[in-house]
């Protein structure tokens, strides 16, 4: 799925995981009390980002999709990080999934731990997808290299 998803994006399609492109795909947890929370990956950022008060027997999925939280979040996942604007894997990357930008000093605010190794796994697939054909004016422009 991660490789499909990574040719998807370089060929201006969309990605079919969290953790790739500028999209957040929307990702609900419920546990099994049934409590309602952000995708299960966030708890390994604390319980601010992850406990909730939302509840199934409690609350709708617009109430939750709605809170303050779920907001902050979603809002997180569409900003691209600072050290991100200028690289050429933006459209392609996002900034990587949420977890791996995290930091308790600025939050989602960074790059991926695992930026330097996603660009030589997006560099290899996008050599594979011209030695398969793919035009190079093509991948420019969904890497957002040309007008």
């Amino acid at each position: 799925r991660t490789l499909n998803s990574i040719m998807s994006l370089l060929m201006g399609g969309r990605s079919k995981v969290i953790g790739f492109g500028q999209e957040v795909p929307l990702a609900v947890g419920i546990s099994t009390s049934g409590t309602v929370g952000p995708d299960d990956t966030l708890r390994s950022c604390g319980t601010d980002f992850y406990a909730t008060t939302y509840n199934v027997s409690n609350s709708t999925l617009l109430d939750f999709l709605s809170s303050e939280n779920m907001n902050s979040i979603l809002k997180a996942g569409q900003a691209t990080p600072a050290g991100c604007e200028n690289c050429c894997w933006k459209t392609t990357c996002g900034g990587g999934h949420l977890i791996h930008r995290y930091s308790k000093q600025n939050l989602f605010e960074k790059p991926s731990v695992l930026c330097s190794g996603l660009k030589i796994l997006y560099a290899h697939v996008a050599s594979f997808l011209i030695n398969k054909g793919m035009p190079i004016e093509l991948l420019k422009k969904n890497l957002k290299l040309v007008a």
